[in-house]
């Protein structure tokens, strides 16, 4: 009986979370370099992490996603880019805006493009 106990141990301690598994509101962790898992209903969401930072652990030991770009339209969001926006990579004449923890892929209207300015995400 003490083996049997013993393998159920090690084997539960092996595998790595992935998305989908149940957990606690404030868990969250860099899966790879570019993907984090984050808490959402109780359940494990995948993030992809597109920006040049990737997914990291800040100064204060918090999992952080930089989505600041290389977004896709359904993608999930992480919570501190609700309502920000960004160019979408794969069309000029279109954005991206975090919405209710997605990316919603919007036109810009006529024939304007996107442009990232000091001001944020503008179509002109």
């Amino acid at each position: 009986m003490k083996k049997w106990l013993t393998l159920i141990l090690v084997s539960g301690c092996a595998r790595a979370p992935i998305a989908g598994d149940s957990c606690k509101a404030i868990e969250a962790t860099c899966a790879t370099s570019h993907t984090a898992l984050s808490c959402r209903a109780g359940r494990l969401e995948k993030f992809e992490c597109g920006g040049p930072r990737g997914c990291f652990t800040d100064s204060m030991r918090d999992v952080s996603c930089d989505q600041s770009n290389g977004a896709k339209a359904g993608e999930a969001c992480f919570p501190e880019y609700e309502n920000k926006a960004q160019c979408a990579a794969d069309f000029k004449d279109s954005y991206l805006i975090c919405h209710l923890g997605r990316w919603v892929q919007l036109s810009c209207p006529g024939t304007t493009v996107c442009h990232v300015e000091a001001q944020g995400v503008l179509c002109r």
